[in-house]
């Protein structure tokens, strides 16, 4: 009798007596490729054959079990196709590799050749702390790979993950998320198109578009980047957005952040955004501390108020902005003491609930090389503190301010804003303001202190106070006539159309005319006068010039005018001075240019 004919009647012999369990002869591997090893099955309760059912397979039940290789798969029923070593398995699935992994559907195609297992419906996957659930799961046993292409979740004991398409690898314990991606946290929610992470460490590779939101607290958007899930430390690149529920925005190339302390580093391009108190923050490093409020920034610094329209730019070697909270003051103790004591127990609850709301305010304090640009104010100052409860600039170690024509200079400056815009600066130290005529003509007013008023952002008035001097010069239908010295303990200026209208002085004071043409040039300028004309930023690029202070001892006139410019402007004042003697005229510029 030919032996495939013995075998077929003994497979037919253990059917019809329900010999369990069934074992498939051990035969050598395949021939295939040389790797490719045979499925033996190890156990069923009944075997038997249907042609036309299942054409050129047997019909398992009962406890089936497979090996193949280090793996044992177990069903309720199956097709096993010996020649193209594969089978079809049925209901309660479950594949073990090894002690690492576990497998589990209601149905499972296996091949045997490319080592490719597909599992379908409430699919789960165990791999140590990791639970991959899906409806259709493919598992590569070749490249020791999972993926599916149906929607599926993989969870470890922190994270879920939910996504259209998914790969694990369980050698590695990286999954890569594709489609749709959505990570649940205890603390925050994560949404991407694509997403890799890890089920050990917990950390999310952002490769993608990618939102993490903390409810109620900070909305991180991101490109690039990875965000460690347990510690809540990311590195976050390509100008990636931290946005708070305080209305503050931080972006910048790198951002370093630490959630749990709510402090962020940057590197490269930030910007930090306070929309409540309408305030940027710039640098190419910096950091900021959402707890405290408190922000930095350097290397390229800037600060933008862009409460006007007209926004006030300004520039520094480090700037400093902080934030605080002022809680109300406490109730005076006449008023407590007014009340019973039971009362005062009783009410305390309610005392602290009826306060007022505490008091949100900002400060920013720059220091070395401010220089300061808006349209209608310019100041460069060694450094600067502003503080929003009160509204005041204060400018430090001999500032000067322009504004149109004027010049505004001292050993200290305080710039009082009012909506945004300035409503009077106070200087403090051999206080000067110089209105520029020409390039050899200037109003002068010089004092201990001087006052200077702002309206519609033009200077309209200015009072000076203490050993008062100026230098006026008269016009006659815009002639200059001549130069007008006084001497007073105080004086008012009034200006309108960016000329001087009037001028208001104490009775005891002194003051004398001369005529342009009988008066020594070096009688023109007072003691603590200079024109800045190269100090003065031009535009808000201009803020990151470097400042050229003209030294002390040559402040004059020529520290802002070329002598080339000086030669140019000799017709000019010949021209203007009424009655003026070209010779002695001549005699002035050749001892102002000296």
């Amino acid at each position: 009798m030919p032996n495939r004919q013995r075998y077929i009647i003994m497979l037919l012999l253990l059917s019809v007596l329900s010999i369990a369990p069934a074992q498939q002869p051990a035969t050598q591997p395949l021939n295939t490729d040389g790797n490719t090893t045979l499925i033996y099955l190890e156990k069923a309760q009944r075997l038997s054959f249907d042609q036309q059912r299942v054409p050129d397979g047997q019909l398992l039940t009962g406890d089936v079990r497979f090996r193949h290789g280090d793996a044992l798969m177990y069903c309720d029923s199956a097709y096993f196709f010996q020649t193209t070593n594969s089978f079809q398995a049925f209901s309660n699935i479950r594949i073990v590799q090894g002690d690492t992994i576990f497998l589990y559907g209601d149905q499972l195609y296996y091949d045997g050749n490319s080592l490719l297992a597909t599992l379908k419906h409430n699919v789960r996957m165990e791999n140590s702390t990791t639970t991959l659930t899906t409806d259709t799961l493919y598992y590569d046993r070749m490249r020791n790979v999972a993926y599916y292409l149906t929607p599926g979740t993989i969870a470890d004991e922190l994270n879920s993950l939910k996504s259209q398409q998914a790969e694990y690898h369980p050698d590695t314990k990286q999954a890569i998320f594709k489609d749709s991606v959505h990570l649940t946290n205890p603390n925050f929610v994560m949404d991407a198109d694509t997403l890799h992470y890890n089920t050990v460490s917990h950390v999310a590779d952002i490769v993608g578009p990618t939102t993490i939101v903390y409810h109620g607290q900070t909305t991180i958007y991101s490109t690039l980047g990875w965000y460690n899930t347990r510690t809540e430390h990311s590195a976050l690149y390509n100008k990636s957005l931290i946005e708070h529920q305080t209305q503050q925005t931080l972006t910048g190339d790198t951002i370093l952040y630490d959630k749990p302390r709510q402090f962020a580093q940057v590197y490269g391009h930030m910007l930090l955004t306070d929309t409540t108190n309408h305030t940027t923050l710039c640098g190419n490093y910096g950091y900021y501390n959402q707890l405290t409020g408190n922000g930095m920034a350097t290397d390229s610094a800037m600060a933008i108020d862009w409460t006007d329209s007209d926004s006030l730019f300004m520039h520094a070697d480090t700037l400093y902005i902080s934030r605080y909270k002022a809680l109300p003051p406490p109730l005076p103790d006449s008023i407590l003491a007014q009340q019973p004591d039971s009362m005062i127990v009783e009410n305390t609850d309610t005392l602290a609930t009826n306060e007022p709301d505490s008091v949100n305010y900002n400060t920013l304090t720059a220091f070395w090389n401010v220089r300061l640009y808006r349209r209608d104010l310019q100041a460069i100052a060694d450094s600067m503190f502003y503080d929003s409860r009160d509204s005041i600039m204060h400018l430090y170690r001999e500032p000067i301010l322009w504004s149109d024509n004027s010049q505004i200079t001292g050993l200290n400056a305080d710039i009082y804003m009012q909506n945004g815009t300035v409503h009077h600066a106070h200087i403090t130290g051999n206080a000067i303001v110089v209105q520029q005529l020409d390039t050899l003509h200037y109003n002068q007013m010089q004092g201990k202190e001087l006052y200077a008023y702002v309206r519609d952002k033009e200077l309209y008035r200015v009072d000076v106070n203490g050993n008062t001097e100026t230098v006026f010069y008269p016009e006659d239908d815009g002639q200059l006539i001549g130069v007008n010295k006084t001497l007073s303990s105080f004086i008012k200026i009034f200006f309108k159309d960016k000329k001087v209208e009037r001028a208001v002085l104490t009775p005891m004071s002194e003051g004398t005319m001369y005529p342009l043409d009988q008066i020594d040039s070096e009688e023109l300028y007072l003691s603590q006068f200079f024109w800045a004309k190269r100090e003065r930023p031009q535009n808000q690029q201009d803020i990151f010039s470097a400042t050229q202070r003209t030294p002390k001892k040559i402040k004059q006139v020529v520290s802002a005018v070329s002598k080339d410019q000086d030669d140019d402007k000799d017709d000019n004042k010949n021209k203007r001075n009424k009655g003026g003697k070209d010779g002695k005229d001549n005699k002035n510029l050749k001892n102002l240019k000296r």
